[in-house]
């Protein structure tokens, strides 16, 4: 796809992220169709370098990217900045018509549902996983007050009862979690009809989903003998 936008509009810039050019960098920018390469958390960097494409900034002073000299050749500008989840927008749908959406699962009785994320980041580094070298070894959180805040304002504009967490350690922070429903349910008077349903992928079941998605289950005997694997009830 790119290389064919490449060939259409040559002057067109093209910049990537996500888990493959955040994972291999150096083999996504061999490929001379991608211009600028993001790696690991986008949100800040991308903003950045739309500023400066706008504002004819130098966007060699924006860490996280990978771009290209006048040669032509990627050049990395190190490490970029983590940032503070509690600022990203209370409302990340606001843009979306929901109603075009099939948001039902099982779990749900096939009722409607919002995916959320309460924490970014996993404090451990299984041999199977990419995740850690995509986001951080650090975890952060939302604040109880923050995420309460947010799932109150899609239940009341999206009249949305059933929230999928897509946390990779949600259960990482117990204390933090009881602080969150204490805060969620008091915020609500605990006088609502209707139930919420929470959801979450719990971290003892990432060893079968990611192994098979990996084609690594045939190593997972060896990978379970040599590495200590943290399990949350």
């Amino acid at each position: 796809m790119a290389g064919k936008i490449k060939k259409g509009k040559p002057d067109a810039l093209i910049i990537v992220g996500g888990i493959h050019p955040s994972v291999d960098p150096k083999g996504v920018m061999a490929n001379k169709c991608f211009d600028i390469l993001v790696e690991g958390e986008g949100e800040t960097a991308l903003l950045k370098i739309i500023e400066a494409i706008y504002s004819a900034a130098d966007i060699s002073e924006i860490s996280g990217i990978y771009f290209r000299n006048h040669e032509g050749e990627p050049v990395y500008t190190g490490l970029g900045e983590l940032m503070n989840i509690d600022e990203l927008p209370l409302d990340i749908f606001t843009e979306l018509s929901l109603a075009s959406y099939d948001l039902a699962m099982e779990q749900f009785a096939n009722e409607r549902f919002l995916p959320i994320m309460a924490s970014r980041g996993c404090a451990f580094r299984c041999r199977f996983c990419s995740y850690p070298s995509i986001i951080s070894r650090r975890v952060r959180f939302k604040s109880p007050e923050r995420l309460a805040q947010e799932i109150e304002g899609y239940v009341n504009k999206y009249g949305v009862y059933n929230f999928f967490f897509n946390d990779d350690t949600f259960v990482l922070d117990r204390d933090r979690i009881f602080s969150f429903c204490l805060f969620f349910f008091v915020r609500r008077h605990v006088n609502e009809d209707r139930f919420f349903h929470f959801y979450f992928r719990w971290a003892f079941m990432y060893p079968t989903m990611e192994g098979k998605s990996s084609g690594a289950n045939q190593r997972m005997p060896s990978i379970f003998r040599n590495h200590v694997i943290c399990l949350f009830a």
